[in-house]
């Protein structure tokens, strides 16, 4: 996998949020991750959740999920989140894409499980395009 479009990902989260604070840190804060904790998230393998041991990630990943109006909670907000997206000039036909293919990724018992899941489909979704080739960050 590479590190490069999972990073990739986070910057392109932190672009969608519309309030003039970064949403990592604001998830940093709220779901009580330290900066390296939340690097393992997105520097390492993703992986599922229920190989998941620790609870803060799988929130962390929610919260950033919750940031760009893609999920609340267990709910999915495909409109919202590609409004996020067209709104703050991310028109990248594959986040928008990945967006549409993730639809009924929201699945879970709670909010850091659904968000969580949401969050490893769309990374799922661009680690296949590097595979194919065919997404040029």
């Amino acid at each position: 996998m590479s590190k490069l479009v999972i990073i990739l990902l986070a910057v392109m989260m932190i672009q969608a949020n519309g309030s003039p604070d970064q949403p990592e840190e604001e998830c940093l804060e709220i779901e009580n991750v330290s900066l390296e904790e939340s690097l393992t998230i997105t520097h390492t393998k993703i992986p599922k959740f229920e190989d998941q041991t620790n609870k803060k990630l799988t929130c962390f990943a929610a919260c950033m999920m919750e940031q760009m109006n893609i999920t609340n909670g267990c709910s999915y907000q495909y409109e919202l989140g590609k409004q996020h997206v067209i709104g703050r000039k991310m028109n990248n036909k594959d986040f928008v894409d990945a967006l549409d293919i993730c639809k009924d990724s929201a699945q879970g018992k709670e909010r850091c499980e659904c968000g969580y899941n949401v969050y490893k489909c769309i990374t799922d979704y661009f680690i296949s395009l590097e595979g194919k080739g065919s997404y040029k960050p």
